[in-house]
């Protein structure tokens, strides 16, 4: 009998912020202690080979990969990998990211010409969201 297996995605667009150069990356350090195994949503080990380290509102989407790219002119329209590293941690930083949908490691705010005058860019998000597995009906495909 035949079936079928799709992935799902959610496609986020918005503006994107950037963290400041080595703050994703003292995150990432951070969770790999192994007293961070403790916490709810820690990061897997190995990394997964990304592009870069991303930060979300919501704490589940911690350790996931998502992909991401910027869509300001001149821009390249390559999806990227990321690995989500972090979320927001108080109601501030709930509300900013309300608005903002992620917010970029420095390597990658540069690499997306996010310099020091300019911390905002236009990103688009998709996050593979759920495997469904169907299979036909009886009767179904052949």
């Amino acid at each position: 009998m035949a079936r079928v297996v799709a992935t799902m995605f959610v496609l986020l667009s918005g503006t994107a912020s950037r963290y400041d150069p080595g703050v994703m990356e003292r995150v990432v350090e951070r969770r790999l202690q192994p007293d961070a195994l403790l916490w709810q949503y820690p990061l897997p080990v190995p990394l997964p080979d990304v592009d870069g380290y991303i930060a979300m509102r919501d704490a589940e989407m911690i350790g996931r990969v998502v992909y991401a790219r910027p869509v300001t002119p001149g821009a390249s329209l390559r999806w990227e990998r990321f690995l989500v590293a972090d979320c927001a941690g108080s109601a501030a930083a709930r509300r900013f990211m309300s608005v903002v949908p992620v917010e970029v490691d420095g390597v990658t705010a540069e690499r997306w010409g996010m310099g020091p005058g300019r911390r905002n860019v236009q990103v688009q998000v998709l996050i593979p969201d759920l495997t469904v597995d169907r299979r036909p009906a009886t009767g179904g495909w052949r």
